[in-house]
């Protein structure tokens, strides 16, 4: 039997992917703020919160920072292959996530990281940990490192988590960064064992990704640790002519 607080996220969700489809909310619209929408629905904004993030992992909504949240064309079954998805480790999961962990740090030590970059010593990088959870027990894990300088430019808050990660979620979104995938299958290593709190070695899928702007330049490198009871990567192949 579904809890009290599971069936009011449920049922919110229900309520405004409708609302979505009937076109009262057209394409490119914004969506109220989360006060504005949690008041109308009488819940708390964690509550509010996982309805959205619903509406996220199933491609009908995307949170812009600074700017709000913004409803995106539906995507229908035949175009959710794994390179029309901004964020796998939501997208992806078997049982939708309903708790991110996110902690970062600024850091110059990773010469293997700065090299890729092409950056010296005297650059620095901000690494994200983001951590998902489905039920209370993490199933992926995320390695991200971004540029400082461009968090700085971008006038990102480096004391807010919340807001780091949403710019995180902005550059792994937009559809002028391009971005590359590499797909493995490894057998845990003591490290990632702590951290995703696995008690036995066992099979994880890793997906290594780059991001590069329009100029080329790397805006982002990360490593995706994916539980693979978990976890289902869709490949779609059109039909050739």
């Amino acid at each position: 039997m579904k809890d009290e607080k599971s069936a009011k996220f449920e049922s919110i969700y229900e309520q405004l992917l409708k609302e979505i489809q009937n076109g009262n909310y057209l394409p490119g619209s914004k969506l109220p703020t989360e006060k504005d929408l949690a008041e109308r629905f009488v819940v708390s904004r964690n509550t509010l919160r996982q309805a959205l993030m619903l509406l996220t992992q199933e491609g009908y909504i995307s949170n812009q920072q600074g700017r709000g949240t913004f409803v995106l064309q539906n995507i229908p079954e035949s175009a959710s292959s794994y390179d029309q998805i901004s964020n796998p480790m939501l997208k992806c999961a078997k049982t939708p996530v309903n708790r991110i962990a996110k902690e970062f740090s600024i850091q110059n030590t990773n010469s293997e990281i700065r090299e890729k970059f092409g950056f010296d010593a005297s650059k620095l990088l901000i690494k994200l940990c983001i951590s998902y959870l489905a039920d209370d027990r993490m199933i992926g894990h995320a390695d991200a490192y971004v540029p400082y300088d461009l968090m700085a430019e971008s006038k990102v808050p480096l004391d807010d988590a919340d807001a780091v990660y949403d710019f995180y979620e902005y550059l792994i979104s937009r559809s002028d960064i391009k971005g590359t995938s590499i797909i493995n299958i490894d057998m845990t290593d003591e490290d990632i064992r702590k951290t995703m709190e696995i008690q036995d070695p066992e099979p994880l899928m890793r997906i290594s990704e780059s991001y590069r702007d329009k100029n080329g330049y790397l805006v982002l490198i990360q490593d995706l640790y994916m539980r693979m009871t978990d976890y289902e990567i869709r490949i779609h192949k059109p039909f050739r002519i």
